[in-house]
């Protein structure tokens, strides 16, 4: 079994809030699409980086200063605005 730990963050909270949770699902497959290569291969790049070097330091470096980067990227996003309430079909039409 594999235990997603996601859904213990408040990452899933900010996605509902800020996308609906219509579009929640499809936000979160495409996201675990683009993070499961990352989760592949990180480890394999990290121990080649530990044969090559002889220190895990680089490597960790390197994934600090993209968690930074994530971070900071992440502090700026802004919630989209609501769509514009229809108050009767009528209007509409």
């Amino acid at each position: 079994m594999v235990l997603d730990l996601d859904i213990f963050s408040s990452n899933t909270l900010i996605k509902a809030r800020y996308y609906g949770r219509k579009a929640y699902g499809m936000i979160r497959g495409t996201e675990m699409m683009m993070r499961l290569p990352l989760t592949v291969f990180g480890p394999i790049y990290i121990g080649w980086v530990y044969d090559v070097t002889g220190s895990y330091t680089t490597a960790f470096i390197q994934a600090a200063v993209l968690l930074t980067i994530g971070t900071v990227i992440t502090a700026f996003v802004r919630p989209p605005k609501p769509p514009v309430k229809m108050g009767n079909i009528t209007d509409i039409i």
